[in-house]
């Protein structure tokens, strides 16, 4: 206790009094809230972690899906092609070789007005079951993109079983560049 008349405690007092403001001081700062915190943040941040890895996982699958579907909906669009040319020609004359093909798509682009005679183009056989696929492909350079599309269009209904496979047309000062892929189906 602390000693009368003189207001000061005794070493046993301050210890006691140090023991309890000690104890006193650890209640008001718990350490299970401090850790709880830290393990629930720690939780939440590897959650996280994980999510953000199935969401780039999920995003690589659907950008796969869609290269899937440009794929089905290129070859339905070959098909449908491919359709209307089997009901425009006749059975005997469906996927017979044509050994005069270059120089009749070379009339055609003469007639449709373009500037000069496209160039003789890449050819590209792929085996398919029966026959094969015949690409050509055409780097044309021309000031009239009118010629160029009508030329298109002409050998395309002109020839049997000749359609456009792809067109990429580049604008550039007086002149238009155009990049032509033509396909047909041939019978061996």
């Amino acid at each position: 206790m602390s000693e009368p008349g003189t207001g000061r405690m005794s070493d046993d007092d301050r210890e006691d009094l140090a023991a309890i403001a000690d104890a006193a001081s650890r209640r008001n700062r718990p350490l299970w809230m401090v850790v709880g915190g830290a393990l629930l943040l720690a939780i939440a941040l590897i959650w996280l972690m994980l999510a953000v890895r199935s969401v780039g996982a999920s995003e690589r699958g659907a950008r796969a899906a869609e290269r899937r579907l440009e794929g089905v909906r290129q070859l339905a669009a070959e098909f449908e092609a491919l359709q209307a040319v089997a009901a425009s020609v006749g059975p005997s004359e469906r996927g017979r070789p044509i050994p005069d093909l270059l120089s009749r798509i070379e009339a055609i682009a003469e007639r449709s007005g373009m500037a000069a005679t496209p160039a003789v183009p890449q050819r590209t056989n792929d085996a398919v079951p029966g026959g094969r696929r015949v690409r050509l492909r055409y780097n044309v350079n021309d000031p009239s993109l009118e010629a160029v599309l009508a030329w298109v269009d002409a050998a395309s209904s002109e020839v049997p079983g000749l359609y456009p496979y792809s067109i990429s047309i580049t604008p550039g000062g007086q002149r238009w560049t155009m990049t032509v892929v033509f396909a047909r189906f041939e019978r061996l």
